[in-house]
């Protein structure tokens, strides 16, 4: 096979999973290394979908999700705890001890209904899935179009959930940043200006607090919090609102500046972008 008929994707997606198993073998079961291996997963299926057509990227893709749902106990407890501290990091310390019990109580809440997830071998589980992974040869244009239907697909979902009162836009919108942002630092490296990268990076960031906000939100107002806590709930739900209505704001303006631009012209941008 030449130089140039070597899938980038697949490269990509090799050098990923050799990183994250590089984590596992340093820090075995770590918040860290659950991390990065769900980031690991993100990327692959985010990679998975520059590929032309369903078929080939549907095996891939189910055993990623499996491999990823198997350490959600683990990391959904540690992420609702920081989402916990950080929605009462600017309290008095007065108040922050008077509700320290129910920052407690919800985390363990959340930890007891994840009890039977049984993590994944995570090296014998990415072997299974290289080996379901599709084979194309790349030709000069392979990447380039599927990222443009990737970036299409994020531009859409966008300006559906800033057009929306509901949250669950902003959820599938999230998703598809992050396809675009894996795909462009993997796949298309230097194809656009560093500072796009930063930006793209910021707002998926962002969106993802929101989705941690949204969790936090739905433990706070589940039957069980509500028996055990009442009234002691309503400073929480106040600072949720408040902070997921300054994203909804920081996301309009961030759809403005990264969506706006087809992705042909963003090419010709690159250097220009601070």
């Amino acid at each position: 096979m030449s130089q140039m008929s070597i899938d980038p994707i697949r490269s990509a997606a090799v050098g990923s999973i050799r990183d994250v198993l590089n984590l596992f073998d340093q820090e075995p079961g770590s918040p860290e290394a659950v991390h990065g291996l769900r980031v690991c997963t993100k990327k692959l299926r985010a990679y998975l979908r520059v590929y032309p057509g369903k078929a080939p990227i549907r095996d891939a893709n189910r055993q990623l999700k499996q491999l990823a749902d198997s350490y959600s106990g683990t990391r959904d407890a540690h992420v609702l705890r920081e989402t916990l501290e950080h929605v009462m990091s600017s309290w008095p310390l007065r108040k922050r001890k008077k509700y320290q019990r129910v920052i407690d109580d919800l985390s363990s809440i959340k930890q007891h209904g994840n009890t039977d997830l049984r993590p994944l071998e995570p090296r014998a589980a990415f072997e299974q899935i290289m080996t379901v992974w599709p084979n194309v040869d790349s030709g000069q244009d392979f990447w380039a179009t599927g990222l443009d239907r990737v970036f299409i697909k994020a531009q859409v979902l966008g300006e559906n959930a800033i057009k929306s009162t509901e949250d669950e836009p902003y959820h599938r919108w999230r998703k598809w940043v992050k396809y675009w942002l894996y795909g462009l630092t993997g796949v298309a490296k230097g194809q656009v200006a560093p500072g796009y990268n930063k930006r793209l990076k910021r707002l998926g960031e962002g969106l993802g607090h929101f989705h941690d906000l949204c969790v936090l939100e739905e433990v706070i107002c589940s039957h069980e919090s509500r028996e055990r806590h009442g009234a002691d709930l309503k400073p929480f739900l106040k600072a949720i609102a408040s902070e997921k209505k300054d994203l909804k704001k920081s996301f309009k303006k961030a759809h403005k500046v990264l969506f706006k631009v087809n992705y042909r012209k963003r090419q010709k941008m690159a250097g220009r972008t601070k």
